[in-house]
């Protein structure tokens, strides 16, 4: 299969969405990945629960942890 250029309208919409988004890369111990997959958990459930996490602790900011 043969495959053309990207067109620029393609590469500004790309562009136009990944300047909205941050990203955060990092790694676990090895084993967590298929732990995860066992478990039936996708990276959209670990950033649920990040906002999640998120956000309690912003309603708590002065509160201790425990």
């Amino acid at each position: 299969m043969i495959m053309g250029k990207t067109p620029e309208y393609t590469k500004r919409a790309i562009e136009n969405y990944r300047a909205k988004k941050e990203y955060i890369q990092f790694s676990v111990d090895k084993g967590i990945k298929e732990r995860m997959k066992n478990a039936g958990l996708s990276t959209a459930d670990i950033r649920a629960w990040l906002l999640d996490e998120l956000e309690k602790r912003e309603n708590n900011a002065g509160e201790l942890p425990f």
